[in-house]
């Protein structure tokens, strides 16, 4: 049996329990044989009272949630973000939201599914506005054109774009950036990791507990963070430009 399977296990047993099957005791004694084993050795049931995964640290039980089921969340929200995108693109804007949110209940925060969701209620909201029509303008009068400022224009722009260049870096789009944490719901003291990917950069900065502020670190990569207390992280690059935040929640 594995992890999903002792979920859907689980949910039987519970309906069975609340329309009075068997009794608390049965029912916990029935969770306990329900208890399973991960890669690494350590053993797993779901809590009698909160539904929640817990696994045995050697001493007590701590709430968490296993990898496979990590897993299984993560391809279910990419799965609906595809979804929620291939509506989008189709015009559908009420199925393109169902599946945006649907993504975000089981990963709030997803980059792609938050950006998607805002630009499908958006699309929807102008579908309902209705259409005014507008009266004619009358056209004004056309100047004659005097080629020579037209020319002398064209060349300051010229200018002024290749000055800018030079002068202020290409940025990139902050859709192609990436910061997550593996659990962004913690218990007291339990520690998560952090991910990022930041393309077009050699370093970034993190801002928050745990991190000096002249400590650079690689553009893309993983750290882990142990907490007491609920905390915010902010990604920025190494002039301390904000890209992007994550919040980790301290259970209390």
């Amino acid at each position: 049996m594995d992890f999903s399977q002792v979920e859907a296990e689980f949910e039987r047993l519970k309906a069975q329990f609340e329309a009075g099957a068997f009794t608390e005791a049965e029912f916990k004694a029935r969770l306990e044989d329900l208890m399973i084993q991960d890669e690494q050795g350590r053993w797993w049931m779901i809590g009698f009272e909160t539904g929640q995964w817990y696994y045995h640290d050697g001493q007590k039980w701590v709430q968490s949630e296993p990898p496979p089921v990590v897993e299984r969340r993560r391809e279910q929200v990419e799965a609906l973000s595809q979804e929620g995108a291939a509506a989008l693109a189709a015009g559908d804007w009420g199925a393109a939201i169902e599946r945006y949110e649907a993504a975000l209940a089981l990963e709030a925060g997803h980059p792609e599914a938050t950006k998607g969701l805002a630009e499908a209620k958006a699309r929807a909201e102008e579908a309902r506005r209705p259409e005014t029509k507008k009266e004619p303008e009358a056209l004004p009068e056309v100047p004659k054109v005097r080629w020579g400022w037209v020319v002398a224009g064209l060349i300051g722009l010229i200018l002024l774009v290749i000055l800018i260049s030079t002068i202020i870096p290409s940025g990139r789009s902050p859709d192609e950036f990436a910061f997550w944490a593996a659990d962004e719901i913690i218990a007291p003291g339990e520690c998560t990791s952090l991910h990022w990917e930041v393309p077009g950069v050699e370093l970034v900065r993190l801002d928050g507990p745990g991190f000096g502020p002249e400590e650079l670190l690689p553009s893309s990569g993983e750290a882990e963070v142990c907490l007491g207390e609920s905390a915010v992280y902010e990604l920025k690059n190494p002039d301390w430009e904000f890209i992007a935040a994550v919040e980790v929640h301290v259970r209390d």
